[in-house]
């Protein structure tokens, strides 16, 4: 395995979070008419599925060839609960609290509803999988990942059958978008089951990254350039050959596709960390983007709609400008706080019977 961090895929999850974000903010605070958002706009939201793919990348470096044991994989298991249930727990509390503030009165969420998102298990029934947590669905689907992740890294041994095990998950989720499309909550793009292919890509890109070390740095460069400008070249083909028309029995895979799309960047910022782009403050928004995108639905709501508010007759484009640039500031400066105050430390924790000897990717953020 390799010491290196990766700071490409540090800059690239904060991309990702910081673009939902700004989406989120654009979308739900009505900043502009839905219907005059460019289509490349309303395609940020899309960014979620590269969290799994980065997920599954990162975790591969870490524990390929590691978790072969009964006992890794409970560590693993172990870490990765540490890593992901207490901010997540802590917004859960913060949201029935602004739900509360919202209504104006105090409103608990249904006994059933807590339950099912302390334990992680809402992803699996159609009207509970988007969470207490705004945004939180993703992390259901993590979860769901995660419980598998030792067997797909058992299973998918190298690029090969990884392109096999890609091939399967991506028939199987296209199978269960069509079956799911009925269902309420969009259950076609929130399931787990939908969302696989994205995450199995990313241990298939770990394999490739792994075939091209050996590399020299000009080859590594120019294929990451070259993956780099391939994704939104795929973008535009897809737009162009209709991509947003195509539908099976009622199921629309554009989402996916515009998600398998952006799935070459992994790569490219894992190759070669462009400078333009990869440096301290750009890395730093990737170690905190966890924190960022839970956050970021509570900005929206306790900061972007008082400024919206209070901005009532300005020019639009200064109320937009405004509000999004207040949401993202408090999200990063709140993220901040949850990651010095206690994420990193209780990521840097190591079971005391096997401790990781060898540091690797960056921590995923987890959605």
């Amino acid at each position: 395995m390799n010491s290196r961090r990766l700071e490409g895929l540090d800059t690239l999850r904060g991309m990702a979070a910081l673009s939902v974000a700004v989406f989120h903010t654009v979308v739900l605070r009505e900043l502009i008419p839905f219907d005059s958002i460019p289509d490349w706009f309303k395609a940020l939201y899309i960014a979620v599925p590269l969290f799994f793919a980065i997920s599954a990348f990162s975790l591969s470096t870490r524990y390929n060839g590691s978790l072969n044991r009964a006992s890794d994989c409970w560590h693993f298991y172990l870490r990765r609960f540490f890593r992901i249930a207490p901010l997540f727990y802590l917004m859960v509390a913060a949201w029935i609290l602004t739900y509360s503030y919202l209504w104006q009165q105090w409103k608990t969420p249904p006994i059933e509803d807590i339950v099912l998102n302390l334990t992680f298990v809402f992803n699996f029934l159609p009207e509970k999988v988007g969470s207490i947590v705004p945004a939180g669905w993703s992390l259901g689907t993590e979860m769901v990942f995660y419980a598998f992740f030792p067997v797909l890294l058992f299973v998918i041994r190298n690029v090969w059958t990884g392109v096999v095990a890609l091939i399967f998950f991506s028939a199987v989720a296209v199978f269960a978008g069509i079956i799911f499309t009925p269902l309420p909550n969009t259950f076609a793009w929130f399931s787990a089951v939908c969302q696989a292919p994205f995450f199995v890509a990313g241990i298939v890109l770990f394999h490739m990254f792994r075939q091209m070390e050996g590399w020299s740095q000009q080859a590594r460069k120019c294929t990451a350039l070259g993956l780099l400008i391939s994704s939104p070249a795929l973008l535009v083909l897809l737009s162009e050959l209709g991509g947003h028309s195509i539908v099976f029995d009622g199921w629309h895979p554009w989402p996916h596709l515009t998600g398998a799309a952006l799935l070459p960047l992994v790569l490219a910022f894992a190759l070669h960390p462009f400078r333009l782009v990869v440096n301290r403050v750009t890395v730093f928004f990737g170690e905190i983007s966890y924190g960022i995108y839970l956050i970021h639905p509570v900005a929206i709501v306790l900061v972007g709609r008082p400024i919206q508010t209070s901005m009532e007759g300005q020019p639009q484009w200064l109320i937009l400008l405004s509000v999004v640039a207040g949401v993202l500031t408090t999200a990063i400066i709140l993220a901040s706080a949850t990651y010095y105050g206690f994420e990193r430390r209780i990521s840097r924790w190591r079971p005391r019977a096997r401790r990781a000897t060898i540091e690797t990717a960056s921590e995923p953020a987890a959605a």
